[in-house]
């Protein structure tokens, strides 16, 4: 089974929700490829350090994982069915979360768009 589970920032939630999702997956013996990610993610960055000590508390360790940002083949396996499960954990309103996937949409298309015009130049 594939997981994707995505927040805004991919240093709290998502992460936090992979390794509880991991944990009881392998307490029921199914297995699971869990990725998460952000809308906007802060690059290079450890997840949060209250994260980590919450789940270390119930004795899941998340301390080696890194926020990452959304990609377009994660978006592209969700939608085309090799994500099993796409998961969403923001607080926002749907409509702000519909707003936010347009635009990373749109800026994707954008960068995607500018770098095929670049290379054939």
């Amino acid at each position: 089974m594939r997981v994707l589970i995505l927040c805004t920032g991919n240093t709290c939630r998502s992460p936090m929700a992979g390794g509880l999702l991991r944990r009881i997956a392998s307490g029921a013996g199914i297995k699971v490829e869990v990725r998460t990610a952000g809308l906007t993610p802060h690059a290079n960055t450890r997840v949060a350090e209250n994260a980590i000590t919450v789940m270390r508390e119930i004795g899941i360790d998340i301390s080696d994982e890194y926020s990452r940002g959304v990609t377009p083949e994660d978006l592209g396996s969700a939608r085309d069915g090799r994500t099993d499960f796409p998961i969403q954990v923001w607080c926002a309103p749907i409509a702000a979360q519909y707003r936010m996937v347009r635009r990373w949409l749109n800026a994707t298309r954008f960068a995607r768009q500018q770098t095929e015009q670049t290379s054939n130049a």
